[in-house]
């Protein structure tokens, strides 16, 4: 039963990873942070992390092309580019 479980959470892993990369592909992660005090450490435009930041890790995990870590909190290293 323990190796039916490892399987199931890798193929579940695998699935959410996959659909998320995806969403960031196609620019749907976007509008993540409200428009508040963007950090200073940010990648200029129109994609930040503003400072009420709790570094939870869910940007980089889901984003790492897009996001990164500077000092405590996250930050936006690289700006999505639009394939419009």
């Amino acid at each position: 039963m323990y190796h039916i479980n490892l399987i199931f959470n890798k193929i579940v892993t695998l699935i959410m990873v996959f659909v998320i990369s995806s969403a960031c592909k196609r620019n749907l992660c976007m509008k993540i942070a409200p428009f508040k005090q963007p950090r200073i450490n940010n990648a200029p435009g129109n994609l930040f992390v503003d400072e009420s930041c709790i570094d939870c890790d869910v940007c980089r995990w889901m984003c790492p092309d897009i996001y990164s870590r500077k000092g405590i909190k996250s930050i936006v290293h690289t700006q999505p580019i639009s394939e419009v």
